[in-house]
């Protein structure tokens, strides 16, 4: 009989974790389990799991609790789904996921350490990171969620926009529907707060203490202020410019053999989904005598002088410096494109339109619509003139399935109208395909691959290619481990970083293919080529990236190898939100690549080295220093290697 009891006495124990109990409540009330009528809830009545719950009246409200640790305040008139109460994971984890319809919450959350809770809408699902919060959602109508303590961390159901996290004294307006407009996260009034959460008036109230009689070890003690600057979730890429209204720097570059002065000023601006930066540079030499000699003053005068229609539409796209768009299911940018790739990289990987800057200022364009069931992707490298374009739609047929509905299988085209001095085209088209398994924060593991073909003018084909892989992370180590195969006039990874240097060199090497001798000569192993791309390094999120990737092809000929298709790309980033005094990237690109290179002839033809320091001398004021050494084809066959460094003074408000 003992035994029986305290069987019966640890299962009620258990039992009553796995509700929800009922600790006050104001007008009427009621739940029901799932197919059952609804009833009307009581103090101290338990609610269980697959409940849905309902508050009827205006003025009402329902408090629910669990475990002492979790605490939630219905706001009538709402409707909740309890769908997880306590569910644990192979961590140990503790899973409680409800699904809010209609309505609003207010929660507070203890304990958050192996606890994981979620409250999901029809457009978003928040993740408590701590501690307290409030949440609206409404069809066809949205709501919003503020933050009064802690940090809750937004996701999409469909994966329409990418996680980011609210922090405490902001807020965010949860969108409607999936076609809706993402507002950022922007700073919650004190009014607002308060509304909901009576508490955090006691927390804003501390007088704070005057900073000399401030000890070090009193400050983890000081309540943390909201940040004022609007933070922008879905421009990831806009970095430290975002939300600044002014900036400027100043100094010297060296350009070619000359020492020019420079003066750049970019304004920027915000305004909602829309991030606008302009680019205004005045370069001049540092001669008394330089005006007396070639009537101008500036180096840069041809940017200034709008000659004539088209020069006009040149100049004027040459001084964006950055124009992006993001919402759940269109994003573009016109600007800088530092590394690009379409699709999974078997034409057009890590290109980058800026290694003749400050020589020639390119101006590109990206566009991506992506949708749960369809997408489409393409860029071009300089609106200006649209000489080289990339395109690729694909479809998710599983879309509506959890972790396979993310597999795609796509088209991809690409065209560059002029390689060469010549009116010759090349072009690319490839099918392929990406299946992600994982897609964890901690861990990733997927599968990609595709098949291509490539051809000039009315050569429709010349090379066949194909590659096919595996990429992910473990915690912030990232990797890929990729094959690729190359028949006859194909190149693999044709548009590449220094694609605005090879392309004549490139174009000779595919035009030396025509349809007619690549089908005779299918049959020749010396034109087949195959090797791996190796790539591995760690992601320490707003501290530090480290990166390094390598290419290594053979061929089934009698040349066991071929430096031609090999490559090597190093980089390292410290960001300036790690360490405020200083933040830096350095970077190192070689085609041409054999590994006695890494000891004899580290940066020669075919190296492309770049690095940025910039120190903090006072708030809003660095002093920076960047190079760059990089090679420039000719009409033969020499390389010319160019020196490019100066010194700035960047100065935002």
């Amino acid at each position: 009989m003992l035994i029986l009891y305290f069987l019966s006495f640890s299962l009620q124990a258990l039992e009553n974790k796995r509700v929800f109990k009922v600790l006050s409540f104001v007008g009427v009330c009621e739940y029901r389990l799932s197919g059952d009528e609804w009833k009307v809830l009581n103090a101290g009545e338990a609610v269980y799991e697959d409940s849905e719950v309902r508050v009827n009246g205006k003025d009402d409200y329902l408090e629910l609790e669990l475990e002492d640790s979790l605490r939630i305040k219905l706001i009538g008139p709402t409707t909740l789904h309890i769908k997880e109460i306590l569910r644990y994971d192979f961590s140990g984890n503790k899973s409680t996921l409800l699904s809010l319809n209609s309505g609003k919450i207010f929660a507070r959350v203890k304990n958050i350490s192996k606890r994981i809770f979620k409250i999901e809408t029809e457009t978003a699902v928040v993740t408590v990171k701590g501690t307290r919060f409030f949440i609206s959602f409404f069809p066809e109508e949205g709501g919003e969620l503020i933050v009064t303590e802690g940090v809750v961390e937004v996701d999409a159901p469909l994966n329409l926009f990418k996680p980011f996290k609210v922090r405490e004294g902001q807020m965010f307006k949860i969108p409607a529907s999936a076609t809706e407009s993402i507002l950022p996260v922007m700073q919650a009034s004190r009014e607002l707060i308060v509304q909901y959460d009576k508490e955090y008036r006691e927390i804003s109230n501390i007088s704070p203490q005057k900073p000399e009689k401030l000890q070090p070890e009193s400050k983890s003690n000081l309540p943390s202020l909201p940040s004022l600057t609007a933070v922008f979730p879905f421009l990831l890429e806009l970095g430290e410019n975002a939300g600044k209204i002014l900036n400027f720097s100043l100094g010297t570059q060296k350009i070619g053999k000359d020492i020019y002065g420079m003066f750049i000023f970019t304004p920027a601006l915000n305004l909602g989904n829309i991030f606008l930066a302009l680019y205004l540079p005045f370069y001049f030499l540092k001669d008394d005598n330089v005006f007396s000699n070639t009537n101008h003053l500036l180096y840069n005068t041809n940017d200034w002088n709008f000659s004539s229609l088209d020069d006009v539409f040149a100049d004027i796209v040459s001084k964006i410096y950055s124009l992006e768009f993001r919402s759940m299911v269109l994003s573009f940018k016109i600007g800088t494109i530092t590394d690009y790739t379409l699709g999974n990289g078997l034409f057009i990987t890590g290109y980058a339109n800026d290694i003749f800057y400050p020589f020639q200022r390119i101006v590109g364009g990206v566009v991506k619509v992506d949708t749960p069931a369809v997408g489409l992707e393409g860029f071009v490298n300089n609106i200006a003139s649209f000489e080289v374009i990339g395109v690729r739609a694909y479809i998710r047929p599983l879309f509506f399935l959890p972790v396979i509905g993310k597999w795609s299988v796509g088209i991809s085209s690409f065209l560059d109208r002029k390689p060469s001095t010549s009116s010759n085209s090349v072009f690319g088209y490839s099918l392929d395909f990406d299946f992600p398994f994982l897609d964890f924060g901690f861990l990733g593991l997927g599968f990609f691959g595709g098949i291509g073909g490539m051809g000039y003018s009315t050569n429709l084909l010349t090379g066949l290619g194909l590659n096919c892989g595996v990429k992910g992370n473990v915690f912030m180590v990232f990797y890929k481990l990729e094959y690729k195969n190359s028949f006859g006039g194909f190149l693999p990874d044709y548009v590449n970083k220094t694609y605005e240097v090879d392309r004549a060199k490139k174009f000779e090497v595919v035009s030396s293919f025509s349809q007619t001798s690549f089908l005779n000569d299918i049959y020749n192993l010396n034109n087949i080529y195959h090797g791996v791309e190796s790539e591995v390094g760690f992601n320490f999120t707003d501290i530090a990236r480290f990166g390094i990737s390598y290419t290594h092809f053979f061929n089934f000929g009698e040349n066991l190898q071929n430096n031609f298709l090999n490559s090597l790309h190093i980089e390292a980033t410290l960001y300036k939100s790690f360490i405020k005094k200083v933040y830096f990237t350095v970077s190192y690109d070689r085609n041409n690549f054999s590994l006695d290179d890494l000891f004899f002839n580290f940066t020669g033809g075919g190296s492309l080295i770049t690095f940025e320091v910039f120190y903090q001398l006072v708030d809003r004021l660095y002093l920076g220093v960047n190079y760059r050494k990089f090679f420039e084809g000719t009409s033969g066959s020499e390389v010319n290697e160019k020196d490019l460094y100066g010194l700035r003074m960047e100065v935002s408000f």
